[in-house]
């Protein structure tokens, strides 16, 4: 299950950084 929290934070700072551009 860690690894689904993980992904879950990347995509969000992921999310993130495309929002700042």
């Amino acid at each position: 299950m860690q690894g689904l929290t993980e992904v879950a934070l990347k995509a969000k700072r992921l999310k993130k950084a495309l929002g700042f551009r």
